[in-house]
This record gives C-alpha cells, sequence and structure tokens, in this order.
C-alpha cells in the first residue's frame, strides 16, 4: 500500500481540483466568469483523471483477493453499502423537495427519472443530485468489475482491464465526450 502514496496523492489533488471547478462554475453562473472561467477546462480533465485515478487504486488494492472464496460478494457489499445509504438519506430529502416543487429541481436538464435517480442506472437527465452523474458511472464501473471478478479467472483479469481501458478509450474518441460530461456542464 506504501506504493499507492504519490498515486493517492494524484488522487487527493484531483479532488481538490474537482472542488475548484464547482467553483469555477459557480463563478461563470454568477460573476460572467470574469474570474475562474480559463481554468474551467484545466480543473474539468481533472474530474477524468479522478476516475482513472480510482479505479486503478481500487482495482490494485483488490487485485490480490480476487481468487478468494467469496471475494466478489464481498466485493459488491463494500462498494454499494458506501455508496447508497448516504446517497439515499440525501436523495429522499431531495425527493420530498421535488415533489413539492417539481419545477426548482433539474428543470434545466429535462426534469427528473426518480427510478433511474434511485437506482443510480444511466438516464437522459441528471439524478435528483446532479453530480451524482459521477456515481452512475462508478456503479457502471463496479458491476462490470463485479463480473469480471466473477466470471474471469484472476490470470486474465489484467488483460481484461487493459481491453476496456481501449474500448472506453475508443467510445471517448468517437463521442468526443465523457460519458455523462454533457449533463454536468
Amino acid at each position: 500500500m506504501q506504493k499507492l502514496e504519490s498515486i493517492q496523492f494524484l488522487r487527493g489533488a484531483s479532488t481538490f481540483a474537482i472542488m475548484l471547478f464547482h467553483i469555477c462554475a459557480l463563478s461563470k453562473d454568477y460573476s460572467d466568469g470574469v474570474l475562474f472561467a480559463p481554468f474551467l477546462i484545466v480543473f474539468h480533465f481533472c474530474v477524468d483523471v479522478f476516475f482513472v485515478v480510482s479505479g486503478f487504486v481500487m482495482t490494485a488494492t483488490t487485485y490480490n483477493k480476487f481468487d478468494e472464496p467469496g471475494a466478489s460478494s464481498k466485493f459488491a457489499i463494500q462498494r454499494l453499502s458506501r455508496i447508497y445509504p448516504p446517497y439515499w438519506a440525501l436523495s429522499i430529502i431531495l425527493l420530498a423537495y421535488y415533489l413539492w416543487n417539481p419545477s426548482a429541481v433539474n428543470a434545466k436538464s429535462g426534469g427528473v427519472d426518480v427510478l433511474s435517480s434511485f437506482l443510480l442506472t444511466p438516464a437522459t437527465v441528471l439524478p435528483l443530485i446532479p453530480v451524482a452523474w459521477t456515481l452512475v458511472h462508478e456503479v457502471i464501473f463496479y458491476t462490470i468489475f463485479y463480473f469480471a471478478v466473477c466470471f474471469l479467472p484472476h490470470r486474465y483479469l489484467d488483460r481484461a482491464l487493459v481491453i476496456w481501458a481501449v474500448l472506453v478509450a475508443i467510445n471517448i474518441t468517437i463521442s468526443g465526450v465523457f460519458p455523462g460530461r454533457e449533463l454536468s456542464t
């Protein structure tokens, strides 16, 4: 684990840059971006860096556990219990507000798909909590990773991850946008 300290630093730095991105976005919305607009592109890139680094850290820290009995179930329970309970608690509060005042939640992005929002599944509109689009992609990653753990022998996992990364890169190249990104800005 000590070998991952520098990459953990990169993840922390990208997290800080993502926070700065949101501050810059607010500057753009509320003061015409006079102060921070030039930095938006740089900080926006840090979302991608965060996803890649987090995926690497998660894979590296669980890689040697794949052949253990029950590894896939343990992985799924740990990951999903970390995401869903706090997310659902906040989503329930926001759902109550949405039911009281529907035009106040995600009106700019076309409304809300409540079911996909609570399940964190892909949708054509943002979740109740707009920044939760990142959690949708995290759940997709965990789902694919879960099935890789279940069905791939340990010795093939590294090759499967490389193929997956290439497919994601091809998708980004062809589409010109990180999936979900068009909804986040």
